[in-house]
């Protein structure tokens, strides 16, 4: 009996209460990589023909979570995938090849963490132009002496691309930084705390024809009813009439008269699925993976959100075509 209660009391003496189980931290989440730039049904084009397969570079823009790796592919093997790096703002841009049969010139274009397929990436799909074949003038019957080519000029080198930034309160938070954002470039801003749509379209036609090349910017309808969808997208038309490449950003703002603006969003993207003129500067998408850039008016950026936003603005133009 004495040998029983020896050995009960030194069972609860080594095997008392369970010393609690190590604290786990949860890992924070990275944001979805997104691409920006091309958008779905934007043509790309071919550098060259090679059989039945169109081949050539794609230059592609986006975000990710800051300073993370980003693995770019087209799919057509190691050849055509890109590791590459987010800045610290969390947008990315790099070039990689493709390769696509002639017959059916649907490029996908894939972004995602390297060695993280559990993590949602993005992927677009674009459509790859065949190169334009030049056609070789007829000789004549009696040639006449051609005059020898000037000699090159060797100081003569490309002058820097253009852009021009119309817009409101949001355009004047980003006018230091986009011309940082985009070195090299003449970057001219236009803008004005509680600017409407309407006279951000005034502004445009005073000014009358833009110079070939420039990427005409615009930051509006912010100020301007969530519903006015036909006046948002009569003015989209009207900017890609003026410049060969336009860009115009998503909206972020608290509802007005109970309605948001999603479907003004919505139109936006649809215009912008069909390729052509117009590139969208993912600003709502941006801020759902980082609200913390969005002040407590629900609408201007915090500094580091307009960082953000100007280098979201400055891969999209270097999409644009030069």
């Amino acid at each position: 009996m004495t040998r029983r209660l020896l050995l009960a009391a030194l069972l609860a003496g080594c095997g008392g209460a369970a010393e609690p189980a190590p604290e786990v931290a949860e890992r924070t989440p990275r944001p979805r990589v997104e691409i920006a730039a091309p958008v779905n049904g934007a043509a790309v084009p071919a550098a060259k023909a090679s059989g039945s397969t169109l081949r050539g570079h794609v230059r592609v823009q986006g975000r990710a979570a800051a300073a993370a790796g980003v693995t770019v592919t087209t799919g057509c093997g190691a050849d055509c995938e890109v590791n590459t790096s987010a800045n610290a703002a969390g947008a990315f841009a790099t070039e990689v090849a493709f390769v696509v049969d002639a017959d059916d010139p649907r490029l996908t274009i894939a972004a995602t963490y390297p060695g993280d397929p559990e993590t949602a990436g993005d992927r677009v799909i674009a459509t790859v132009r065949a190169p334009s074949r030049a056609t070789k003038p007829k000789p004549r019957r009696t040639p006449k002496p051609k005059r020898a080519p000037a000699p090159p000029n060797p100081t003569a080198t490309p002058g820097p691309r253009s852009l021009l930034l119309i817009g409101d309160s949001l355009a004047e938070g980003i006018a230091q930084a986009l011309p940082q954002a985009l070195p090299g470039w003449r970057v001219a801003v236009d803008a004005r705390t509680g600017r409407p749509l309407a006279e951000g379209m005034r502004v445009l036609a005073a000014r009358g024809a833009l110079a070939p090349g420039t990427v005409l910017a615009i930051s509006l309808f912010t100020n301007d009813d969530p519903g006015a969808l036909d006046a948002l997208e009569a003015a989209v038309r009207e900017t890609a009439a003026a410049a060969s490449c336009v860009l115009w950003a998503t909206i972020v703002r608290p509802p007005v008269g109970g309605r948001g603006y999603a479907d003004a969003n919505a139109r936006l993207e649809r215009l912008a699925a069909h390729g052509g003129r117009l590139v969208l500067v993912p600003w709502a998408d941006a801020v759902r993976q980082h609200p913390e850039w969005i002040g407590g008016d629900g609408v201007h950026a915090t500094p580091a959100g307009y960082r953000a936003r100007a280098d979201l603005y400055a891969a999209a133009a270097r999409a644009c075509p030069a």
